[in-house]
């Protein structure tokens, strides 16, 4: 029997996702989740209750909790490779061809969905990669005949009640398949259809889902916003406008078949999804992105030949060896930082870590590791609320001998200080808010808007906000421009927004 690359891809991603989900540490949600199963004394009936109202009602995030609780790393690092992989094989199943599909369709995955957006925490991981594999497998068992009905049925409710955004997903591309078919679908059709409708309106009964989108606001659009929340689309978009200028007879045959038509459908339906929440986050296409880049390996099967495809696929692996075997190295640099921060909180008697991090790494492993742990405003928030101890935080190490007497004044009623190159001013309290627009109880970080002067005048400064315990063991605020053309050695005066 002849060796094809492709065999050995499944057992390969599953190795390369452990490695990288069993590295990265727990942090942001899975700390969160895991703190609110133990605050409802691990009632299982109160934790779903309080769930639905804070957060969502998120089958996904209900099960977060007991997962982080009582799954050992390791097996919670098995069972996410086993579903990425899953992920992998259902989009797989939505295909034509078997041979080159699954090394393709990775390398799609593997560089266009955002897994640079904490896609191996597990809690996100959760929200994310065994939904997108429940949606392709739904896709294909609703569109081949044959099945049991009830089994699938039950199905249908279990994957609606997953993620409210899949849901709108697949609302929207199977209503546009059953208009096209003018309502003419089997009763398994029918049923499927029924219970994922029944197993969405209970997701959607959640308060905090409502409270949540009551609450936020809309970001500010731009064009590099909507390009990295749905690049599968956009280049599907570009493929199918290509073909239909050149290749309309291939275009035509494509759209006969019902699977290629509805992941489509999907794929624009996740468009859709995105730009109601403004594209405000990476994640926000995500199961539109995974059905589009179905479509997308779809067309470059349909056109090119099987020697195209095999030196494709070749590549594919070699990208994929590369990208992998750097993520998993920097993980595991960041996972030894990770626990030496760890180490340092608990010999600090403040709760003040004074260490230089540097959260930029390097492109040829995707933005894949952890890398930012320790100055994400969400981890550090979250950190902070589930234990009243000390007041946790990481700034960079100069900040060590800091003190007004030896920092320079920056002009302006900010009253702030420059030392070290870093922008302090006297503490302040911190207005942030949860999901539903309430307080916090402990609060030390923050987001605010300065003016700031410069040489070519005055700016708006949007700003991270960080609380630290300085050595006179008074509090003070780290003030770091978010907004990259800022230069802080260019600041002549800075001032209350």
């Amino acid at each position: 029997m002849k060796f094809r690359l492709p065999d050995i891809t499944y057992p390969l991603i599953f190795v390369a996702t452990f490695l990288m989900f069993f590295l990265t540490p727990d942090q942001v949600d899975n700390l969160l989740f895991a703190d609110y199963f133990e605050k409802c004394h691990r009632n299982l009936a109160e934790y779903i209750s309080f769930v639905r109202y804070e957060e969502n009602g998120r089958l996904t995030n209900i099960i977060c909790g007991p997962w982080m609780v009582y799954l050992a790393k390791w097996l919670r690092a098995g069972l996410l490779a086993l579903f990425t992989t899953a992920m992998l094989r259902t989009g797989a199943m939505l295909l034509p061809r078997r041979d080159a599909v699954p090394l393709l369709l990775w390398g799609a995955f593997a560089v266009l969905l955002p897994w640079r957006a904490g896609l191996f925490i597990d809690d996100i991981t959760l929200n994310y990669v065994p939904v997108s594999a429940m949606l392709f497998l739904l896709v294909v068992t609703f569109l081949r005949p044959g099945g049991h009905i009830i089994g699938w049925s039950i199905f249908a409710f279990f994957t609606a009640l997953m993620h409210e955004g899949a849901d709108m997903v697949i609302v929207f591309a199977i209503g546009i398949y059953t208009l096209i078919h003018r309502f003419r679908l089997s009763r398994r059709q029918w049923a499927i259809i029924c219970a994922y409708a029944l197993g969405t309106a209970v997701l959607l009964s959640s308060y905090g889902i409502w409270a949540k989108f009551g609450a936020s606001t809309a970001p500010t659009l731009s064009p590099k916003a909507v390009i990295m929340a749905l690049p599968g689309s956009l280049l599907l978009g570009v493929a199918l406008l290509l073909a239909l200028i050149f290749r309309p007879g291939h275009l035509r045959a494509l759209f006969k078949d019902s699977t290629f038509a509805v992941s489509c459908f999907a794929a624009l339906g996740g468009a859709f999804v995105a730009a109601a929440t403004g594209f405000g986050y990476l994640r926000s296409g995500w199961f539109g992105e995974g059905f589009a880049l179905v479509a997308i390996t779809w067309v470059v099967l349909a056109i090119f030949p099987r020697k195209i495809i095999a030196a494709l696929c070749t590549l594919t692996a070699i990208a994929l060896a590369i990208v992998y075997s750097s993520a998993i190295c920097l993980q595991n640099h960041y996972r030894k930082e990770h626990l030496e921060i760890l180490a340092a909180i608990d010999a600090s008697p403040t709760g003040t870590v004074f260490r230089d991090l540097d959260p930029h790494c390097p492109k040829i492993a995707l933005n894949y590791p952890a890398s930012d742990t320790w100055l994400d405003a969400t981890q550090l928030l979250i950190v902070n609320l589930i234990q009243s101890e000390k007041a946790i935080v990481v700034v960079p190490t100069v900040l060590a001998g800091f003190t007004p007497a030896q920092s320079e004044p920056l002009p302006g009623d900010a009253e702030a200080m420059i030392f070290g190159g870093e922008i302090i001013i006297p503490d302040r309290p911190f207005l942030l808010t949860d999901g539903q627009g309430k307080p916090y109880e402990r609060l030390f970080v923050d987001f605010a808007d300065f003016v700031a002067d410069t040489p070519e005048g005055a700016k708006k400064m949007p700003a991270f906000l960080r609380r630290f315990t300085a050595g006179d063991g008074r509090a003070y605020v780290l003030v770091t421009p978010t907004d990259a053309t800022i230069k802080i050695s260019d600041l002549t005066g800075l001032r209350l927004q």
